[in-house]
């Protein structure tokens, strides 16, 4: 089958979703559609179809309600990425730096040597490869003043540093590094954290998922979340289950579980924090909103961890 819809003009759009059952004067359609993009307007108005397979909108469909939908998950993202940014300089490019550079075992350079990594059964050679290749190409970057500096000054190195090279590395690429590292040194890293290493894996896993799709402006309003975090056993952190129930069922994974691990990690590097209160302005700010869409269970603000919200 072969697409062939065609390209329609905003106005044509707004007639076709008030046609579909969407109440709104048409010029303020018009004026929304402009601003967000009809294909990006369609993400939030998908609970509102009458079923799967209908184009129609059940009654009460309101411009109004859809708008507040949008607004409200924009800045849930950049209230998301603030966090995100302040776990991944903490956690990716300065514990692990200090980590894997202080021990007698390792130094700056330890990245070259494989067995560093995971037995070679279970780690496949061309993560590495790749990462040295990755290091060689950031040695010639001529766009970046302190690794000029850095190749100016030490003409017989054939590598950077480690804590130069994590400076140019992604989210991606250090979520990649750590679930590739000895198993004595992901417990050691997760140990900082109080966590067991497979939940600390799983939930760098899952930041890494929630900071490139707020960065790339994705919706996460009733989204799936393919990554979900693993929420660690009563006997470990029992404030994953009482008063609350943090975990949600696999089969509906939505944010909520990925905002508390943020929180969780907070409190370890910034005890001050004040992620939970402006979560709770933000959903006081857009009263009404149904937050069960985005995985927020009943007094999910009893839930032990959010600092601004328990003092």
């Amino acid at each position: 089958m072969r697409y062939n819809k065609p390209a329609l003009s905003f106005d044509q759009q707004a007639e076709l979703l008030i046609e579909r059952g969407v109440e709104a004067e048409k010029p303020n359609l018009i004026e929304f559609l402009r601003q967000v993009n009809y294909y990006r307007v369609s993400g939030y108005l998908y609970p509102f179809k009458e079923s799967a397979d209908s184009e129609g909108f059940i009654e009460g469909t309101i411009l109004t309600e859809i708008k507040k939908r949008y607004y409200f998950d924009s800045e849930l993202r950049l209230l998301i990425l603030s966090a995100v940014e302040k776990i991944e300089v903490t956690i990716l490019r300065t514990l692990i730096v200090e980590q894997m550079t202080m021990k007698d075992k390792h130094g700056p350079f330890w990245f070259l040597d494989i067995s560093k990594f995971k037995d070679l059964p279970h780690f496949p050679e061309s993560f590495h490869d790749d990462f040295i290749e990755f290091n060689k190409e950031k040695l010639l970057d001529k766009t970046t003043d302190f690794i000029t500096g850095y190749r100016n000054k030490y003409t017989e190195e054939e590598a950077l540093p480690f804590w130069i090279i994590v400076e140019k590395m992604t989210f991606g690429h250090m979520a990649q590094l750590i679930g590739n590292l000895q198993r004595s040194d992901r417990i050691e890293l997760a140990r900082k954290f109080d966590l067991p290493y497979k939940v600390f894996g799983s939930w760098i896993q899952a930041l890494n998922f929630i900071r490139n799709a707020c960065a790339h402006h994705d919706r996460v309003w009733n989204r799936y979340i393919p990554i979900q975090p693993r929420i660690p056993d009563r006997k470990t952190i029992p404030g994953f289950y009482q008063p609350v129930m943090v975990k949600e069922s696999n089969k509906n994974p939505r944010v909520f579980p990925i905002l508390v691990i943020i929180q969780y990690i907070l409190n370890y590097i910034e005890p001050k924090n004040q992620f939970g209160g402006k979560l709770q302005s933000l959903l006081e700010d857009y009263q009404g909103l149904p937050y069960e869409e985005i995985g927020f269970p009943k007094n999910w603000e009893l839930i032990p961890f959010w600092t601004e919200i328990n003092t």
